[in-house]
This record gives structure tokens, C-alpha cells and sequence, in this order.
């Protein structure tokens, strides 16, 4: 309820910063601005090699084994990874938009650069993010995330304004490094904080050992595909807007989506409380019905929220887009289309975090390919016909089937079904039998 209570304060926030970022940007700027930032997401996720996901799934095992030097050298690992990939994939991008700087509009490099910057803080923020969660310190993981930072993109945007500086995608890329960076800052100190009080005092760091390296590595190349492929699904509709249609049409798609975010979160933050208790109950006993219980539950939380939420913002869309500005009432078929893929996503529950605390990796992250293939497809097959609602059509179809392939999964895998679904006799598998032993 914590995690909801502050990602539905985000939400409402974030919410208003998209208003206040439409109507002082303009429907270009506003369309770049978003696209480089879906750019910076995606890149950092890439950029962390799945550490980010892998860190809740080890971390309370060795807490609860007593293992604080594994630990520690975990949270090291996992933050060099995140630090030098992201580092990499910066000046690749640096590099490339400069060497076809000719062949881009000239008002798009600056953003672009500036997001490129971006890349190293916001992959680090997201280890230490993943640490505190892992830690249960949800007031550490998520408030400089998702109240801090936009409240410091929009004050930036503001003092501009003010300021009589002009108000363009560079200028709201400018506010969101510097936030960026504040909000990495903050998490970095509250997560060492955390961990100090729970480990002791640090003690020399040791290195982790290759055959430890190895494991690390193999568990989480799985996670960082998954959370890749998860990644591209909900984004290529905006990414393949950007390539095809140009950024104008992508504020319109962009405000809707940011208008159905509520009903994203209600699944994110249930899916960010289900890893741990997950984690915990895997490496801690063999009950099943346990386990089913909980994801039976958590499906609840997911399903029935979704769709009350989901029905209340069609009812008040038209009121709600207005707020951005003229010809925004054009999203209101987008935000009804993508309603549906959202519905069915909480219907299925937490059900890629059962699996990959399970062990189920490389099961949810072949689902998840699959998925940002079709997802993919038929953006590019919609898009030149239909537009945005194409893009939204596709999205739908590409949320819809990961749902159903990680359902699918979980009762081939452990017998689990969510909630709407007859209940069946859970099974522990000897993939769960190994990795409880391990």
C-alpha cells in the first residue's frame, strides 16, 4: 500500500508535469522531448544487464543466510556493470548523432546529447534503487524517482520560463539532467545508508570470484533480455511513431498514455511488492500453496483496481486531454484501445516477477521476445495505416499476448493461476528444487 500510496502521487504529479511540459514546449518539442527520454529509459534498462531485477532476487537470500560479504560484492558488481555499459552506450550514442548530424534536424541534437548524458546516472539510480527495494526501504527506492525528479524537471522548465529563456525540448532535457543527476545523488547515499545499518560497518570490498561472476552473469542475462524485450514492447509504439510520422503525432500518443499511467502503476507497484515476499518464500520453504496464495491475492490487488481505474479515465478523458491543449481530444480513441491491453495485463498479476524469482527467467524472457516481436510487427503494419490508433492497436495485441504466454507459463512451470482463473494443486518442479538447494 506504501508503494501504491507514492506511485499514485507520482502518477498525479508526473501527470501535471507532462500538462505543464505540453503547454510551455509546444506539440514538436514536446513530441522530441519524449522521445529522447523514452531513449534514455530503454538504454539505461539495456545498460544494467539485468542487475536491476537480479538484485531483488538475491539480496534477501543472502540477508537471510547471513552472507553480508556476498552481498556487498553483489551491490558492487551489479553497480560496475550498470556504470560501465551505460558509459558505453553514451558515447556510442554521443558519437553516432554526431557523425549523422548532418542527415538530423538541427534542433534534435542538443536533446539528444543531453539525454546521452543522462544514460550513467540514471542506470546507477537504478541499481541503488533496486538495492533499498530489495532492502524494503520503499521511501528510499522510490521517492527521489518518482516525486523528486519530476518535481525538479518542472520547477527547471518553470525558473526558465520565468526567466524569459527559451522553452524547447533542449532546455527540458537540460532540467531533466540536472534532476537526473540530484536524484542518482540521493539514492546512492540512502541506499549505502540502509544497507550499513542492516550489514554492520563496510569492510573491504573483495571482488567477486569468476565462478561467482559466472553465475551472477548467467542469472541475469536472462533479466536483462526480459526487461529489454518489456521495455521495446511498450515503447516501440513511440519509437516507430518518431521513425515513421515524426514527433509531432507522438505528443498526442504520449499525453494519452501518461493519462492511462494510473492504471500502469497499479501493476508496477504490486509487481515491485511481489519480488521480495517471492524471493523470501522460494529460498525459504517448498509450500506451494503458500505461494499460490499470495500471487492468488496479488492478482486481486491487480485485476480489479485496473479495471475500475481504466473505466473512470474513459469516462473522464475528454476533460482530462484538454488540459494539453488543442487536438489532443485526438487520443481519446488511443486511450480506449490501450485500456484493454492494461485490463488484461492486471488480470494476470505479478506473474513475470513469480517467475523470475522462481527461476523462471529464460521461460518469461522468451515470452517477452515473442511479444515485442508481434508488438513490433504490427506496429509497422498499422502505423502507415491508422496512425496513432495503429500504434495503440499494436500495443494492445503485443500486452495482451506476454500476459497470456506468462500465465501460460506460470501453471506449466508451478501449477499457479491468478485469481479469476479455477484453482489447481501447485507443484514445485526440480528447476525450484535446485535453486532453493543452491
Amino acid at each position: 500500500m506504501l508503494t501504491f500510496a507514492i506511485r499514485l502521487a507520482g502518477a498525479g504529479l508526473l501527470y501535471l508535469v507532462q500538462i505543464l511540459l505540453a503547454r510551455l514546449l509546444g506539440q514538436k518539442d514536446y513530441g522530441l522531448y519524449a522521445l529522447v527520454w523514452v531513449w534514455v529509459i530503454m538504454l539505461s534498462q539495456f545498460a544494467c544487464m539485468g542487475f536491476n531485477t537480479a538484485i531483488l532476487r538475491f539480496l534477501p537470500g543472502y540477508s537471510i543466510k547471513a552472507q553480508t560479504q556476498t552481498a556487498r560484492t553483489f551491490v558492487i558488481t551489479a553497480r560496475d556493470t550498470a556504470l560501465g555499459f551505460a558509459s558505453l552506450f553514451a558515447i556510442l550514442g554521443l558519437s553516432g548523432t554526431y557523425l549523422f548530424s548532418n542527415w538530423l534536424d538541427q534542433t534534435q541534437l542538443w536533446p539528444i546529447y543531453l539525454g546521452m548524458a543522462c544514460l550513467p546516472l540514471f542506470a546507477l539510480g537504478e541499481i541503488y534503487e533496486g538495492a533499498a527495494l530489495a532492502r524494503s526501504r520503499i521511501l528510499t527506492a522510490l521517492l527521489p524517482s518518482f516525486i523528486l525528479r519530476p518535481l525538479l524537471v518542472a520547477l527547471g522548465l518553470i525558473i526558465a520560463s520565468i526567466s524569459g529563456l527559451p522553452t524547447t525540448a533542449t532546455t527540458a532535457m537540460q532540467a531533466a539532467l540536472i534532476a537526473t543527476a540530484l536524484v542518482t545523488i540521493i539514492q546512492v547515499i540512502g541506499a549505502n545508508k540502509a544497507m550499513k545499518a542492516e550489514w554492520g560497518p563496510d569492510t573491504k570490498i573483495k571482488k567477486a570470484r569468476p565462478e561467482q561472476a559466472r553465475y551472477w552473469f548467467k542469472t541475469a542475462g536472462p533479466l536483462v533480455l526480459l526487461d529489454g524485450f518489456y521495455l521495446i514492447t511498450i515503447n516501440a509504439d513511440i519509437i516507430l511513431l518518431g521513425l515513421l510520422l515524426g514527433p509531432e503525432p507522438i505528443a498526442i500518443y504520449y499525453a494519452s498514455v501518461k493519462t492511462l499511467a494510473l492504471v500502469a502503476y497499479i501493476h508496477f507497484a504490486t509487481s515491485l511488492v511481489a519480488a521480495r515476499p517471492f524471493a523470501d518464500l522460494f529460498a525459504t520453504q517448498t509450500d506451494m500453496a503458500q505461494i499460490n496464495a499470495l500471487y492468488r491475492k496479488m492478482t486481486h490487488w491487480t485485476l480489479w483496481p485496473s479495471l475500475a481505474t481504466a473505466v473512470l479515465i474513459i469516462i473522464a478523458a475528454p476533460y482530462i486531454l484538454a488540459l494539453f491543449g488543442p487536438d489532443y481530444d485526438q487520443g481519446l480513441p488511443v486511450i480506449a484501445i490501450l485500456s484493454v491491453g492494461l485490463v488484461i495485463q492486471g488480470a494476470a498479476g505479478p506473474v513475470q516477477n513469480l517467475l523470475n524469482m522462481a527461476g523462471e527467467e529464460k521461460s518469461t524472457a522468451k515470452s517477452a521476445f515473442i511479444a515485442m516481436a508481434i508488438n513490433i510487427s504490427f506496429n509497422l503494419l498499422l502505423i502507415p495505416i491508422w496512425g496513432i490508433y495503429g500504434a495503440a492497436l499494436a500495443t494492445t495485441i503485443g500486452t495482451t499476448t506476454q500476459a497470456i504466454m506468462m500465465l501460460t507459463q506460470a501453471h506449466k512451470k508451478l501449477g499457479l493461476r491468478p485469481a479469476f482463473l479455477p484453482q489447481t494443486k501447485p507443484q514445485l518442479t526440480q528447476r525450484q528444487k535446485t535453486y532453493q538447494a543452491h
